[in-house]
């Protein structure tokens, strides 16, 4: 069997596993009867982003809801498709793992340009075991942006600059962070004509090509500018989305302060004795904080400066909106997390160290999320 579809098959069984654990820990801890397919609305609880863009999705957009602080490319699709499956929330359910599958499915193919087949395997395993990559389960466009944002650096190794850029354009219509998927493709386009202008022979024709390429580059933050569009179309204002943000309580601050702010609260939980959000949310906010720079920082001679580059720039953003978000959730739909712990697992020791953490993480994460406990 192809390497591809064995892994598919893997990924695709491991969320089953999650989905069935998650039913389980219901009928055992709240007494849940019904049946398996019963225990669906779980993953879009009342009150949760993912009921949010089952909302959108439904309703679509309106200048009074809130709701454009939400991309709108996977609503759209969960418009499309609903016609198929006749139920929002059974679409969402689909798109999001359905991506998520074909997501660790290129990211092995990403790892291949730089990596050993062992290695590449090991990071599916740990974007599978990524505590936040449970959320990916929901119907949420996380899975959907990890899958474009794979695919378009995919095609920018593949020299496809084209299609990575139609590809990155609809994952910055998914997600505010795939405008910054820019950035590494500018690194690989520029690496690329170093090389090429060693070689080449015609500078002109060599010119013509990179500034066609350049351009098509440029697609990727257009899909941000067709989300300021739809803004402008439904309230008459392309930047409302900030004031709804800012009606949510959320706004921007630099990463000490982001951590600080984390802190602080984890501090407030404690003296409260509020175990839910102590473990569900502060503190599993910190360790993915610092969790994640710790592998990555130590990683980045063996990781390409293209990833790099990106993650830090992400990390950024992500740390530095309102201490009121999932961080494990957010730092998971970043591929070079999961190349970054394979990059530091080379020794057998840190291998194993890394899935004891991950597989005792996984656990009390699902069981959180099943409790309703707040994550974010």
């Amino acid at each position: 069997m192809h390497p591809f579809f064995r892994i598919a098959f893997t990924v695709a069984l491991s969320r089953i596993v999650l989905f069935l654990a998650a039913y389980l820990l219901l009928y055992r801890q709240n007494g849940y009867t019904g049946g398996v397919f019963d225990c669906l609305s779980l993953w879009a609880s009342e009150g949760s982003n993912a009921a949010d863009y089952l909302l959108l999705a439904a309703r679509w957009y309106d200048a009074e809801s809130g709701l454009l602080t939400l991309f709108p490319f996977y609503p759209a699709l969960l418009r499309v498709l609903g016609y198929v499956f006749r139920n929002t929330l059974v679409t969402g359910l689909f798109v999001s793992n359905m991506a998520f599958v074909f997501a660790a499915c290129l990211l092995y193919e990403l790892a291949l340009f730089d990596m050993e087949r062992d290695a590449a395997l090991r990071a599916v395993v740990y974007l599978c075991l990524l505590p936040g990559s449970l959320l990916f389960m929901q119907p949420l466009p996380d899975s959907l942006f990890l899958l474009l944002s794979v695919a378009s650096l995919y095609f920018v190794r593949k020299k496809r600059y084209l299609f990575a850029a139609l590809l990155g354009m609809f994952a910055a219509f998914t997600h505010l962070l795939g405008v910054l998927l820019l950035l590494p493709a500018l690194i690989e386009l520029i690496g690329d004509l170093r090389a090429d202008r060693l070689v080449a022979s015609d500078m002109r024709a060599l010119s013509r090509a990179y500034t066609g390429r350049f351009l098509a580059l440029l697609l990727i933050p257009a899909g941000f500018g067709l989300y300021l569009y739809i803004n402008w179309q439904v309230s008459g204002d392309p930047f409302r989305f900030i004031a709804a943000y800012r009606a949510r309580g959320q706004g921007f601050s630099f990463f000490f302060q982001a951590a600080a702010h984390q802190i602080l609260y984890l501090l407030q939980s404690l003296r409260d004795q509020n175990l839910h959000e102590t473990v569900a949310l502060w503190g599993a906010n910190l360790l993915a904080l610092f969790g994640s720079l710790a592998i990555l920082i130590p990683a980045i001679p063996r990781l390409r400066s293209s990833y790099s580059a990106y993650f830090l720039a992400a990390f950024a953003l992500i740390a530095g909106v309102s201490p009121f978000v999932c961080l494990p959730r957010c730092l998971a739909m970043l591929f070079p997390l999961p190349l970054a712990f394979s990059c530091a697992a080379k020794k057998r020791i840190w291998h194993v160290l890394f899935m004891a953490l991950l597989l005792a993480f996984l656990p009390v994460y699902l069981y959180a999320f099943v409790r309703g406990w707040r994550l974010g």
